[in-house]
């Protein structure tokens, strides 16, 4: 992983241009990501850690029945020139504990927003499962325990600034049949305004089962850079088609929560060990803090620009939630962004139940000069123990956002939707 003159260091495996590829095998590539994770939270490194596997370049490559542990970062990448892959019975666990862990030594007496250092892992270690751009790609039947974004479908642009031969949208995404504890998110983006015009389109997600998740569905535009406010660059970017199908998320407020097929390898029964575990005596001592802050008498949402523990909900359309330890990403509470274009996006029979969410059950925030439109909520029930800030949607108001609820929907998102056809509503 020694790091070339770009300022990258290299993956531990690195496919390339290659055609007909397939990875496979009963066997684990450890990526032994505690020292890596130690320098990152003392922001120590002058380049970004390694990814474990990265394909690019490549048609037809498949990569099954293997185990990745403990990657540095981006557990398995596939690059925006990707055409037609196939993920398949893939086992990724990362040592969230150990983050957890490193999060405290690297920050003794850290506190933010009344949460202290340690109770949560520093957001994020970017340890992503699955991290997509390309064409035509699989994710189907496998377990993933990684703390971060559980699948990221990346854009890929639409032209390239310097006249090469641009990549196109990331399209035809399918993931299904996923069983995941503890991950952060089914993730389309981030995806940031910028002259190339990044793009996402035609991605599903169905059938996949989280247990105690950080967030379920995850659609995040994220802001522009300083470049495209400065020079007033044509920027722009697009998100479109995305459905999530039969996804069912679990909390308890005992415990954190085990899949009953958790994977017998070794380290995947190391880490069932840990989830039957109760919580640590700093987890139940914060939330219990948290809990008399916020619980009862909060008429209004209110979220902190350090409470990490507002990066936690069940579903999440909206600016990008990050704060990275040397300060940089949008932050925890940021600014909406105008020029991502959000269309049509589906939530049709997604579940959450049991267990306490610091936040609320849901969050659509995008911008009323762009609204987002064409979102369906049909059978999206929303439930809970307890959510702090109250069982609702969490929006800017109903100028932001169009679409249509049906179905048997709870809480009512309505109240952060105006009609379709209501072309008024943004102007």
């Amino acid at each position: 992983a020694w790091p070339p003159p770009d300022g990258k260091y290299e993956p531990f495996l690195s496919i390339q241009t290659a055609e007909n590829f397939t990875l496979h095998g009963a066997g684990a590539i450890d990526g032994q990501g505690h020292d890596w994770w130690w320098l990152f939270a003392l922001n120590k490194l002058d380049h970004k850690r390694p990814v474990l596997v990265e394909i690019d370049g490549s048609s037809r490559v498949a990569v099954r029945d293997v185990a990745l542990l403990d990657s540095p970062r981006f557990n398995l990448y596939l690059g925006p020139f990707t055409r037609g892959a196939l993920i398949e019975r893939v086992t990724i666990l990362c040592d969230w504990e150990a983050q957890a862990a490193l999060a405290a030594q690297a920050n003794p007496g850290f506190n933010r927003g009344g949460v202290a250092a340690g109770v949560l892992p520093m957001f994020p270690f970017n340890t992503d499962g699955v991290d997509v751009a390309g064409r035509d790609v699989v994710i189907r039947d496998s377990v993933i325990s990684n703390w971060d974004d559980v699948v990221a479908v990346k854009p890929s642009v639409a032209r390239d600034a310097k006249g090469g031969t641009a990549p196109g949208c990331t399209r035809n995404v399918e993931v299904r049949n996923l069983t995941v504890y503890r991950g952060a998110g089914l993730s389309i983006g981030s995806v940031h305004p910028t002259p190339e015009l990044p793009c996402v389109r035609d991605v599903t997600f169905e059938e996949i089962s989280l247990y105690s998740p950080l967030k379920g569905p995850y659609v995040k535009p994220d802001l522009g850079s300083g470049d495209c406010d400065r020079l007033g660059a044509d920027c722009g970017a697009l998100i479109d088609n995305v459905t999530y199908r039969s996804i069912k998320m679990y909390r308890s407020p005992e415990g954190f929560l085990t899949p009953p097929d958790w994977p017998e390898t070794e380290r995947a029964a190391r880490a069932r060990s840990l989830a039957n575990g109760t919580r640590s005596a700093a987890v139940e001592k914060a939330l219990a803090a948290f809990r008399a802050a916020r619980f009862g008498d909060a008429p209004a949402y209110d979220c902190d620009a350090n409470n990490y523990f507002c990066m936690e909900w069940p579903l999440y359309v909206g600016t990008q939630q990050q704060l990275e330890p040397d300060g940089t990403g949008s932050g925890i509470w940021p600014r909406t962004e105008p020029r991502v274009d959000v269309r049509n996006i589906r939530f049709v029979d997604v579940k959450s139940h049991g267990g306490e969410w610091p936040a609320s059950a849901a969050l659509v925030r995008c911008n009323a000069s762009n609204p987002c439109r064409g979102l369906v909520f049909q059978d999206v029930v929303l439930d809970a123990d307890a959510f702090v800030t109250g069982r609702k949607y969490v929006c800017d108001g109903r100028d932001a956002a169009a679409g249509v609820a049906t179905g048997d929907n709870a809480p009512d998102p309505r109240d952060c939707l105006r009609d379709d056809d209501d072309d008024d509503g943004g102007s």
